[in-house]
């Protein structure tokens, strides 16, 4: 329960039944097909005295799981929708030497496409396992104002720039002149954080060296579409596509239980963003994926 004021405005949580329904057809021992709707819901949240929208879902799946080529390939294929409802956003302001955040409902935004998953063994000593998922993710009525710099976006209708004193919004900063905060509208856009397509494959092998145990080199290859850090469409909120590649080798010594694992991950050293933000006044900040990193491992299993 919310109030504020003396009782001028209450809010109260009413409750949510969330429900799945599934159903799963088997062809035969080796292939079924399946479907599924299910919703989700985060209840209303309080944010600097808003009462924001609840978080809601709608997720529909359709698909095949299956057994190929007696036993050696696993081969499963996902299509799937996701629409999402009531989604927030983060929104700063200064206050005297601080910074501030709150949420403020953004919009909703729909989620669709199609994720495959490979593995598969051509013999006892080689696995080779795959996915592939390709994702078309838009934000469908979405809106955010802007909190985090001095000026923003030109307004083409009254011809000036938006810039901000304190919290209050002036035509090119003339304080005779006090315009609304500017609102990015991005209705249509592609969301943040949503690739087009993503690959990854890993492959091992297994060399049995007799007295000497086993020898098990492997490989893992991920490339990922370009995607935005950000909802809006700055310059700096992109990244481009990128791949990762990881080696490692696996000694099964003759000590029985006793393994020793050196590993060299993003072995071509590959710069890529995995979070962005922007506050206190237009400081932009990325965080990045780990560097070129090796190590060495012992295990015993008891």
């Amino acid at each position: 329960l919310y109030t504020e004021g003396g009782g001028e405005t209450e809010f109260k949580d009413k409750g949510h039944t969330d429900y799945k329904l599934a159903l799963t057809y088997a062809l035969n021992n080796d292939m079924n097909l399946y479907g599924s709707f299910s919703t989700g819901y985060i209840p209303n949240a309080i944010s600097g005295g808003n009462v924001l929208d609840p978080n809601e879902l709608d997720a529909y799946e359709i698909g095949f799981k299956s057994y190929l080529a007696d036993g050696s390939v696993r081969l499963n294929v996902a299509l799937y929708r996701s629409e999402y409802d009531g989604l927030s956003y983060t929104v700063f302001e200064q206050q005297n030497n601080t910074i501030l955040s709150r949420q403020e409902t953004g919009g909703s935004l729909t989620s669709q496409g199609m994720e495959v998953e490979l593995l598969w063994q051509p013999t006892d000593n080689l696995t080779i396992n795959s996915g592939l998922v390709i994702d078309d993710t838009e934000l469908d009525e979405y809106a955010l104002t802007e909190s985090r710099f001095f000026e923003g976006p030109f307004n083409e209708e009254g011809g000036y720039y938006p810039v901000r004193v304190g919290n209050s919004w002036f035509a090119d900063g003339d304080p005779d002149r006090p315009v609304a905060t500017p609102t990015y509208i991005l209705d249509g856009e592609e969301a943040s954080y949503s690739p087009g397509y993503i690959i990854n494959l890993d492959v091992m092998y297994r060399l049995d060296m007799g007295s000497f145990g086993a020898l098990i080199p492997g490989m893992t290859v991920y490339h990922q579409d370009d995607f935005k850090t950000m909802n809006e469409g700055f310059a700096f909120a992109e990244q481009d596509s990128y791949t990762t590649v990881d080696l490692r080798a696996s000694w099964e010594t003759p000590i029985d239980k006793l393994v020793v694992k050196a590993y060299l991950n993003n072995a071509t050293d590959e710069l890529y963003k995995v979070s962005q933000n922007v506050f206190s006044n237009g400081r932009i900040m990325a965080d990045y994926g780990r560097q070129r990193h090796w190590g060495l491992r012992v295990g015993y299993n008891f």
